[in-house]
């Protein structure tokens, strides 16, 4: 099962759904530093950053892990593509 993190400003019970009904295995994180912490507890390779999250720190999550940045109007099935397939 593939492993990510969510980071959002606030939750999103709707994409967080949606990613585990397509067999990924889904953390949610509300800032940076909870993001690399859940990220290296949970051997998360691939972090999916909401369309409201916003904080100059969050290059840090670029640089360390494969990265999926969503648009304001992307939906949860946008992004399967940019994801590595949940097995």
């Amino acid at each position: 099962m593939v492993s990510l993190v969510y980071l959002a400003a606030r939750a999103s019970e709707e994409a967080c759904c949606e990613l585990r009904r397509a067999g990924y295995q889904v953390t949610e994180a509300f800032s940076v530093p909870e993001t690399l912490w859940l990220c290296s507890q949970h051997y998360a390779e691939t972090v999916v950053i909401s369309a409201d999250f916003s904080d100059s720190a969050v290059i840090e999550v670029y640089r360390r892990y494969y990265t999926v940045q969503l648009k304001t109007d992307a939906r949860p099935q946008d992004i399967f593509t940019e994801l590595p397939a949940a097995s």
